[in-house]
């Protein structure tokens, strides 16, 4: 049985962390937090949650916030996770704007973890390239995170075999990567199209530009519903009309943001959202 003092430190955590990242920590989720913050307890010589609450509040503080953060955001990812999100910008996505001649392609690979979403959709691009040499489509990937470690290994590019299991087939692997002292790392063809950048997704971002295509999958189910339909009004914002939002395959939109942005849902597509071109219902 828990003392009176370390569930206070409990709950003091859970609001600091859904406070900093909007991720909800439930009360019979105690061990995720254990888990998770674990190697960040023992690295610091901390034996409880009301040590580290104590830490929190002292001369430590400002190094730990985003250290407590890291340990809550970063996840595993796969490389092509759930295979039709990736096939469908593959057929479709950049067929039509390869044919549409409108500019660049601008893609938003919100909260891409260690980088191998944004990864998978310049393969696709690279592959789409080689296969329509005459299209000269240009993609150009905005890739972000909260976490500043995972941004920084997708930055570096360099995954182990372990990582590569996760999704890479061989025949890519030779193809897009070269052998390094650290693993695999990414052609320089592929990450050029990428740009990498720290992001809140519960803070403003106004000055991210416009977007055809927006990827934030697997993330929002983490936030409480008023500050889910928060981040999708805004994300939403930064869409084209014509663009495509795609979340994860169980991810919805709530109704009166589906009304307010002129939204469709693919009949065949789990969680991906169409907005309706400009000139959609004008006379």
């Amino acid at each position: 049985m828990q003392s009176s003092a370390d569930e206070q430190a409990f709950a003091f955590l859970q609001r600091f962390i859904e406070r900093e990242s909007g991720i909800v920590i439930a009360d019979n989720k105690r061990y995720l937090l254990e888990v998770r913050l674990a190697p960040l307890m023992r690295s610091e010589g901390l034996a409880s949650f009301g040590e580290l609450v104590a830490a929190l509040q002292g001369p430590r503080g400002a190094s730990l916030r985003p250290r407590i953060i890291e340990s809550m955001t970063t996840h595993e990812t796969l490389w092509f996770r759930d295979r039709f999100p990736f096939e469908f910008f593959r057929d479709h996505l950049l067929k039509e704007h390869a044919q549409s001649n409108d500019g660049p392609l601008t893609v938003w690979s919100a909260a891409c973890a260690t980088g191998q979403e944004p990864y998978s959709l310049s393969i696709l691009a690279e592959e789409f390239a080689a296969m329509y040499p005459r299209s000269h489509l240009d993609v150009k990937i905005l890739a972000t995170d909260i976490s500043t470690a995972a941004l920084e290994t997708a930055r570096q590019g360099v995954y182990d075999a372990l990582a590569l299991r996760r999704g890479m087939d061989e025949v890519r692997l030779r193809r897009f990567f070269t052998e390094s002292a650290g693993g695999w790392r990414v052609r320089p063809e592929v990450a050029a199209r990428i740009t990498f950048r720290p992001l809140n997704l519960l803070a403003s971002f106004p000055h991210v530009g416009k977007f055809h295509v927006i990827f934030c999958r697997n993330v929002l189910i983490y936030f409480t519903g008023d500050r889910k339909a928060d981040i999708l009004d805004r994300l939403l914002q930064t869409l084209h009309p014509g663009g495509h939002l795609v979340l994860g395959a169980s991810e919805t939109i709530p109704e009166p943001l589906m009304l307010k942005h002129q939204l469709a849902r693919l009949a065949r597509g789990g969680g991906i959202y169409r907005k309706q071109p400009a000139s959609a219902g004008r006379p």
